[in-house]
């Protein structure tokens, strides 16, 4: 026969095992999340790659970041044309995603970038803008980047 005491003691080491768990797994998204975004930074700088020619410069620079009690090396991405620029500002702790990378150019242009988990804890990059009154989301492509860059630098 089980005392309650005994119970009691089973329900807190369980609870304990949960958060630390919980713990692990927010410390690998951390962990991970610079090497994702770097991957993002490698798709766009792909994509921008025919623009060079153009005059078109990239940059990328890593940044000392803080968000809550955590502390890490961020890359920045940096896109110039003549006299303008367009940077990126990642957000790891962000609702409804697995982290948030805006690329914020001149003409208050934004491209808002966030990371997403599929069915099969695949992790991809998907456009996040306003719909028909609330957020939506759909599949990250180099049109996303056209249209950005058409606005953000008046092509």
């Amino acid at each position: 026969m089980t005392s309650e005491m005994d119970r009691l003691a089973a329900e807190m080491k369980s609870k304990a095992d949960n958060e630390a768990e919980a713990k692990e797994r927010l410390q690998q998204q951390v962990d991970n999340w610079p090497e994702q975004v770097q991957g993002l930074i490698n798709t766009l700088d792909e994509w921008l790659a025919p623009l060079k020619e153009s005059g078109l410069s990239t940059s990328i620079k890593n940044e000392h970041t803080r968000e809550h009690e955590f502390s890490f090396d961020i890359p920045k991405y940096v896109i110039e044309y003549g006299t303008k620029k367009a940077t990126t500002e990642t957000t790891l702790f962000a609702i409804g995603c697995r982290g948030r990378v805006d690329l914020k150019g001149p003409q208050s242009t934004t491209l808002t970038m966030v990371m997403r988990e599929t069915d099969n804890d695949r992790h991809v990059w998907q456009k996040m803008y306003k719909g028909n009154n609330r957020i939506e989301t759909e599949a990250l492509t180099q049109d996303h980047l056209v249209e950005f860059m058409r606005k953000a630098f008046k092509v």
